[in-house]
């Protein structure tokens, strides 16, 4: 009584920081492959996100374009806004 069906400290749905780190580092194959590579994207204002309402989904996509375009800010990341 009183635990959840599945062990673990995260609710269903939630995005680990397993899954946040994957992301990332498919954010930087990204930025080695589009950026660096080929050279098809300069800057972030040249891709368009979109993502369910979920807030997995959209942690999933802060992860990803935060490996592909790297920033050095001491804050943790936000949420992006929707449109």
């Amino acid at each position: 009584p009183g635990r959840q069906v599945l062990p673990g400290n995260c609710m269903y749905g939630q995005l680990t920081a397993k899954g946040a780190n994957q992301h990332m580092v498919l954010g930087q194959a990204f930025r080695a492959t589009y950026v660096e590579r080929y050279q098809l994207i300069s800057d972030v204002s040249q891709v368009w996100l979109r993502s369910t309402n979920l807030q997995r989904t959209i942690n999933s996509v802060q992860s990803n374009i935060a490996g592909m375009f790297p920033f050095n800010y001491a804050q943790p990341l936000a949420a992006i806004p929707a449109v």
